[in-house]
């Protein structure tokens, strides 16, 4: 018996740890992408008034790069037809 449940207890171990090593990757890719949205969004207000100031351009991204994340997020979990 205690030949049984050793191997099932490694098993059971080694499936979620490679669950939580999943979950990293994905938060990982999804914060590279919001850094680059925020990157991209801050030099297009600089590029469009030379006169906001930078928390003023932070503000303002960060919601449009929220938005965008909600809208695909939402996008990606509807049903596909």
């Amino acid at each position: 018996m205690t030949r049984l449940l050793a191997p099932l207890a490694i098993a059971a171990m080694m499936l979620v740890g490679s669950y939580t090593f999943a979950d990293d990757e994905v938060s990982q890719a999804g914060m590279a992408q919001q850094h680059k949205m925020m990157k991209d969004c801050m030099a297009k207000h600089a590029a469009e008034d030379t006169r906001m100031t930078k928390g003023d351009m932070e503000k303002i991204c960060k919601e449009e790069v929220k938005s965008q994340m909600n809208n695909s997020n939402a996008m990606s979990d509807s049903p596909q037809k």
